[in-house]
Order: C-alpha cells, then sequence, then structure tokens
C-alpha cells in the first residue's frame, strides 16, 4: 500500500459500502468524477499513435498501479467518488450528471483543500442550475457562507439572462466525504 494511492478496488468499496460491480459498472461507463488511469479505462480511447503520447500515458498508468499491477486510487478520488454516491443515491442526481457537476466544481473553489478544512469551516461544492436541459448552469465551491453568496450572485446574474430564479441548487459536502474515507482507511490500516 503506497500512502499516495492508498485504496484498491477491494478497499474503496469497502470504504463506500458498494459492490466492486457497481465501481466498476461507473468506470466502465466513465462515470467515475476524476480522469481514471486504469489499463480498462485507457483501452475506450483511442490513443495517439505518437510515441511521446504513449510514453507519457504509460507514466500515467504506472504512477497509479503498485508493484503488483493492481490499479490504486487516492483518498481524493475515493472521497469524490462517495460524494458522487450520495448525489444519486440520496439526492436522486442522475449517475452521468453527479460524476460531471463533481468533476467540474472541483476547480471552483480557492483556499482550503476539503481534506483539512477546519470545523465548521467544511468545503461544499455544486451547482445552480436554470431552466431545464441544463439550460444553464453555474458550478460553485467554497465554505457555506463562501457558497451562499456566489449562489446569491450566480441567481441575480441567470435572472437577468434567463428570466427566473435557479430551478435547482444542488451541493454536497466535500468535506464530510474526506473524513468519512479517512476513519473507513484508518480501520483497516
Amino acid at each position: 500500500m503506497t500512502p499516495e494511492r492508498p485504496f484498491t478496488i477491494g478497499l474503496a468499496c469497502e470504504a463506500l459500502g458498494i459492490k466492486v460491480e457497481r465501481f466498476k459498472t461507473l468506470r466502465r461507463r466513465d462515470h467515475l468524477p476524476f480522469i481514471d488511469q486504469s489499463p480498462e479505462a485507457s483501452e475506450q480511447y483511442q490513443l495517439e499513435p505518437s510515441p511521446a503520447g504513449l510514453i507519457e500515458h504509460n507514466r500515467a498508468i504506472a504512477e497509479t498501479a503498485d508493484r503488483s499491477g493492481w490499479i490504486r486510487y487516492t483518498v481524493e478520488e475515493i472521497a469524490l467518488l462517495s460524494a458522487q454516491i450520495e448525489l444519486v443515491d440520496v439526492m436522486k442526481l442522475d449517475v452521468a450528471a453527479a460524476s460531471r457537476m463533481l468533476a467540474n466544481a472541483r476547480g471552483t473553489y480557492e483556499g482550503e483543500h476539503p481534506a483539512t478544512a477546519k470545523p465548521f469551516a467544511d468545503i461544499w461544492i455544486g451547482a445552480v442550475i436554470f431552466g431545464g436541459d441544463d439550460e444553464g448552469r453555474a458550478h460553485i465551491g467554497g465554505t457555506l457562507e463562501e457558497v451562499s453568496a456566489r449562489i446569491a450572485k450566480e441567481a441575480a446574474a441567470m435572472a437577468v439572462e434567463y428570466g427566473s430564479a435557479p430551478s435547482q441548487i444542488v451541493l454536497v459536502n466535500l468535506s464530510k466525504h474526506f473524513r468519512k474515507i479517512r476513519a473507513a482507511l484508518a480501520k483497516v490500516v
């Protein structure tokens, strides 16, 4: 087990409380909320035949695998997957939409990392959605105070553009998922 990539698929599924087949199905359908560097994922995509592209791809795969060849995942990747499972199972979002939202919203906040957020300063990520069928969307992230201010700002801007209030506001506490995954990892290490 490497400290920066402690999770195999089996360990990740145990921490998440899901079946291995569900993880593999998400990976196979490209519904993980992070870039999957596994060899199985690379077979889905046509790689450019340039030697530099193949070398870079092989280096990325080597960084995710351990000596036995098992693909390993980071705490951050599994925390994002935990948040996605909450969005799908609890909030009833479509799995592809939840995956895209998390992947896009990750980069919307600056400041403290969700894993190191202080109590009562958890990092939340999500989206403000206007109209139907993705008519308009603003990805948001930050502390609850920052997110609340951003929601108000985006709602005002989109009201001018679309003439209506948000149809959905979706938020997930990413710091909570980091704590959950770290606690699950501590039980098995």
